[in-house]
């Protein structure tokens, strides 16, 4: 949708009146009673025991969000059911600050403060209970091969900031930890399934029981199909198979073990970067997780981690394997009520394979990577526990850049009138990936086959084994308060400063022997830059239900190296300057209930690509019928306001531009 200054002028008078009107009907002092009730009754949680969440990515412990020095939001599992969202990654749309376009049917970009990199975002660690789901082999994540039952899903965890100190290397603008049930509170029989417009059909189910007093488990399966975006312009259809398991079990008072494994097996539709042609991706993955806790006392707790993950693509390209071994020892130890230490140990072992196929001119043999590393942090209280300084900082070891070391400084101050105040200061880096140091691809693009290129073009891509790590050093200031229990505010200012960020430089020259042109593209360090913005969210609760209304400004600057050709200056427009999102839940009462989400995404550009995506302004309306307290009834609509709109548009890996068109599914979910 091509916004006009009439339509964005009548978009944001709509978000005004609604606004006003909202809050026009926010609750009283004497009412606040009824209220809680009421909001206990959506989302089983007040602001107040909101705040008091206890969340773990931020500092790899247990403390109350509103403890927090960091900017983290906290997306519920309520939060995740009444979206109407089918995917995790279009449930992060929820977040202030993250970036979320969708790329194609199954493909989605998800980005925090700037990426610099086009469509695999490599500064953004993202985790499944604890498991990295970042492939350093090409430094991203595929999203569409993570598929998490969102049913399963208790929290997720967003940090928009540095997580380097404890999370080590790529956790550069924010971490995304996606935290599962425990089996203990999936006991019994879910089904969900539904179908529509763009969602073809959905089947997910799951059983969770007991092995005995002290052992609970659950197994699960979900089968998922997604039609083309925009029918007749690209296949891009989506099909996914995925299984698991998890098992909780008491060992004894003071000892919980984990175990929890995943199995998936997927198909894209997908084009050729050669010729435009279709064809089918496939994606195969398995994964095993253990992870045990220990409180040896009341002052000390010990968590070991151990995982293996496999993933594996087969492309007509290219095909690639993957497989990571991880483990992970730390121990929190509280040495005095104002003195806490926490520390912990790591081993990160890689094997991968890129194998040769129509891009790649030979075949990269099996390579082996290790990182190993170690972090220190402490955390001291004053004044009564109002202020905290929180000290730390993260060793680490990799085959390509040698020893990294990530300090991180930040300063927390508690007022009485329930207003949290933070400051922090920290350094981060994003090692280099496998393909960008080893790569060696050469392929002809055929003018007859691809319109985009009406002259023949040789194509050829070199990695370089001198690249160093990237790194950045941000600044934050942040800020939460709270009023009684109706209305919370929570807002980040931040600054980031990058250097030798790592590009693609490219140079042609005409080869007239064989009628086409050469283009060589060959890493380099070549721009630094500079992003700074503001998140903020405001969450309320009124007689009508709960509003949330968060914003989003990010401004990019670049400043290129003088020697390095490239167009990477079109990254300063890459990411929407503004989002808006505006949330509504209504309790209709008789077990109806409807939620509203209005969003507005500003303009951006494509990355390298020269194409505009407009400005849009998206409605996602769902209403569900709760029959009884076994069975839920719900119809979602997305993106009504319009026939269909780019979100993203990246020319190397998506030669023909994908358009979200309105949809429409029904959905029935079964508990018992």
């Amino acid at each position: 949708m091509k916004l006009s200054k009439s339509s964005l002028t009548k978009a944001a008078s709509g978000v005004f009146i609604l606004f006003a009107f909202l809050l026009h009907n926010s609750v009283k002092a004497n009412d606040l009673d009824i209220v809680r009730l009421q909001q206990q009754a959506l989302i089983g949680l007040d602001l107040s025991e909101l705040l008091d969440m206890e969340v773990t990515s931020a500092s790899k412990k247990s403390q109350k969000l509103s403890e927090s020095a960091n900017a983290i939001f906290v997306i519920t599992q309520d939060d995740i059911r009444r979206s109407g969202a089918t995917h995790v990654a279009d449930v992060l749309r929820i977040v202030p600050g993250l970036q979320v376009s969708k790329v194609n049917s199954s493909t989605w970009r998800v980005s925090a403060r700037g990426s610099f990199n086009g469509l695999f975002v490599n500064k953004l660690l993202v985790l499944v209970d604890g498991r990295s789901v970042y492939n350093m082999q090409i430094a991203g994540t595929f999203w569409e091969s993570l598929d998490v039952l969102l049913e399963d899903i208790e929290r997720i965890e967003v940090i928009r900031g540095s997580g380097g100190t404890l999370w080590g290397a790529n956790a550069v603008n924010g971490i995304i930890n996606i935290i599962t049930k425990s089996s203990q509170d999936t006991q019994g029989y879910l089904i969900t399934a539904g179908a529509g417009t763009v969602e073809s059909g959905f089947l997910h189910l799951r059983y969770g029981g007991r092995l005995d007093d002290n052992t609970t488990f659950r197994v699960y399966g979900k089968t998922s199909m997604r039609d083309n975006l925009k029918q007749g312009i690209q296949p891009d259809r989506w099909q996914m198979q995925q299984t698991g398991f998890r098992a909780d079990s008491r060992l004894d008072t003071d000892t919980l073990l984990t175990v929890q494994g995943d199995f998936y097996d997927a198909s894209t539709g997908d084009t050729s970067w050669r010729t435009g042609d279709a064809f089918d991706t496939h994606l195969l993955g398995k994964n095993i997780l253990a992870r045990w806790t220990h409180e040896s006392t009341e002052n000390s707790k010990w968590t070991g981690q151990f995982y293996y993950d496999s993933t594996t693509q087969f492309r007509p390209a290219y095909g690639a394997d993957n497989h990571v071994l991880d483990f992970e020892l730390q121990h929190q130890w509280r040495l005095s009520e104002q003195q806490e230490f926490l520390w912990g140990i790591n081993y990160h072992w890689l094997y991968s394979k890129i194998h040769q196929g129509s891009l790649l001119s030979r075949e990269l043999l099996g390579q082996h990577d290790e990182v190993f590393g170690g972090f220190l942090q402490s955390e001291t209280s004053f004044f009564d526990h109002k202020a905290h300084l929180i000290v730390g900082a993260k060793f680490e070891h990799n085959d390509y850049t040698g020893t990294e070391i990530q300090p991180n400084i930040r300063f927390l101050w508690h007022s009485p009138e329930d207003t949290t105040y933070w400051a922090a200061i920290s350094r981060a880096v994003r090692t280099p990936a496998q393909v960008s140091y080893n790569i060696r691809a050469a392929y002809d693009l055929l003018p007859t086959s691809n319109p985009f290129h009406p002259i023949p073009l040789n194509l050829q891509l070199y990695g370089n084994d001198q690249l160093n790590s990237e790194f950045n050093i941000a600044y934050e200031l942040g800020f939460r308060q709270q009023w009684q229990d109706y209305l919370s505010w929570d807002t980040t200012l931040f600054y980031n400063d990058y250097k030798g960020l790592i590009v693609r430089s490219t140079s042609s020259y005409p080869d007239l022997d064989n009628g086409r042109i050469v283009v060589l593209s060959n890493y380099y360090h070549g721009m630094d830059a500079k992003t700074y913005g503001l998140e903020s969210s405001l969450n309320w609760i009124n007689q009508w239900g709960q509003t949330q209304l968060s914003y989003h400004f990010i401004n990019i600057e670049i400043d290129k190296y003088a020697d390095i050709v490239s167009d990477y200056e079109s990254i300063e427009h890459e990411v929407p300057e503004h989002q808006i999102s505006l949330r509504h839940h209504f309790d209709l009462g008789s077990g109806w209930e409807s939620d509203w989400w209005l969003r507005y995404v500003s303009n951006a550009v494509g990355s390298a690509s020269g194409f505009d995506v407009e400005g849009y302004v998206s409605l996602d309306v769902r209403v569900a019928w709760q029959v009884d307290e076994h069975l839920e009834l719900s119809v979602v609509g997305q993106n009504l306001l319009d026939k269909q709109h780019y979100e993203y548009f990246e020319s190397t890996f998506t030669p023909l531009r994908t358009e979200v068109p309105r949809s429409i599914y029904g959905q029935v979910r079964l508990e018992f």
